[in-house]
């Protein structure tokens, strides 16, 4: 065992039990429409783009890029939940934290010029976006604004694609790999976009509809888990198993 997955190992279960902690604790969080629903969709929806993004981008830009557009969205779809008014405000945040977080990926890729550029334009294009009326919300109402939901994809297909395109002109990368990653970029946000119009009314269904005592259960079993982990330390020195 190594110090490093006792670090891990020691983190994990703190995120556990914090977590725990907050699915025991929903009543006095809110309820039904407290934060755990934002946070049971922002989870959801971070592990669905992953696995979408991953598939065709690195793993490095995909961790970042998911967690920036699950977060976002599970943010914005809570809104919607509560019949919240439209806020240019929280399409801006939304705009910027994607933004930002496609910045912060990609500059692991290609360098800081490119990330700060990509992110910049990304930003700039999803404000445009949503002036234009192609907001993620669309996705939960895909069956009734198909038209409206393709174009959408398609904007933002073309859109990364072309920021990627800029970025590496700007970063002075005008090799191949720049324009195949913004061209994989483009062809995974579009195909995710369009599958998020499927599973986005399949996901709010089930977080509206989850029951508070499978809530508990399930914050209780995370303590547990995280428990165990945090007693891993203790366990190998017991068994006198050594630490590198």
């Amino acid at each position: 065992m190594t110090r490093h997955a006792l670090a891990l190992a020691g983190l994990t279960a703190t995120a556990l039990n914090l977590l725990g902690a907050l699915y025991l604790a929903y009543d006095l969080l809110g309820g039904r429409h407290g934060p755990l629903r934002a946070l049971t969709r922002a989870v959801t929806y971070s592990a669905l783009f992953f696995a979408g993004y991953a598939i065709v981008v690195p793993v490095r830009f995909a961790i970042f890029a998911a967690i920036g557009a699950g977060a976002t969205l599970g943010v914005e779809f809570t809104r919607a939940a509560r019949h919240a008014a439209p806020s240019r405000r929280v399409d801006l945040l939304a705009s910027a934290i994607r933004g930002a977080c496609y910045g912060i990926g990609s500059a692991l890729i290609f360098g800081w010029v490119f990330g700060l550029t990509f992110g910049t334009l990304t930003t700039g294009g999803q404000m445009v976006q949503y002036r234009m009326g192609f907001t993620p919300l669309i996705g939960l109402d895909a069956r009734h604004q198909l038209r409206k939901h393709l174009i959408g994809a398609v904007n933002r297909t073309v859109g990364f694609a072309l920021a990627a395109l800029v970025s590496g002109l700007i970063a002075g990368q005008q090799d191949r790999a720049a324009l195949l990653f913004g061209v994989a970029m483009g062809g995974a946000i579009g195909v995710v976009s369009v599958a998020m119009g499927i599973v986005c009314p399949i996901v709010e269904r089930w977080a509206d509809q989850l029951p508070q005592r499978r809530l508990g259960i399930f914050g209780a079993l995370l303590i547990c888990c995280g428990f165990v982990l945090d007693s891993l330390e203790n366990v190998l020195t017991l068994l006198d198993i050594p630490v590198k």
